[in-house]
């Protein structure tokens, strides 16, 4: 009896070894999710046209983030200087954004746009308004 408990058990370590090689080897880990974006995974996707105005009174320099809604990975589009107005093209799959700017004083988040590819937007940080406009 021992000796077929024994049997089983090595065979059971050697299954599990062979598992845990194969999912290595395919470099897929288990029970690992796919990341979250927004839409589908065959979501389309175009380059977005974003403006923004920093040239209010009490205008500070800052890092713009764009970030999609349900959760995701935020991206950095680059630093917007006082006083002026920048432009900045993203590409990414159709959804709801927030744009996010990490001033010194902590993060300021834009009111929720939609990306449908048919629009450029504006975030006036003086109102703190998002405008959207089709191109």
């Amino acid at each position: 009896m021992r000796v077929g408990i024994r049997r089983f058990a090595r065979g059971a370590a050697a299954m599990a070894m062979l598992a845990f090689a194969a999912c290595a080897s395919s470099g897929a880990a288990m029970d690992t999710p796919a990341p979250s974006t927004p839409g589908s995974g065959a979501a389309a996707s175009t380059s977005l046209a974003i403006t923004v105005m920093n040239e209010h009174g009490a205008a500070q320099h800052f890092v713009l983030f764009i970030e999609p809604s349900a959760g995701g990975i935020r991206q950095s589009l680059g630093e917007v200087e006082i006083g002026v107005s920048k432009n900045f093209n993203f590409t990414g799959p159709f959804g709801q954004y927030v744009l996010v700017a990490q001033t010194p004083n902590g993060n300021v988040n834009s009111s929720r746009f939609t990306h449908s590819g048919t629009n450029r937007i504006t975030w006036d940080r003086s109102t703190g308004r998002i405008i959207t406009n089709n191109r």
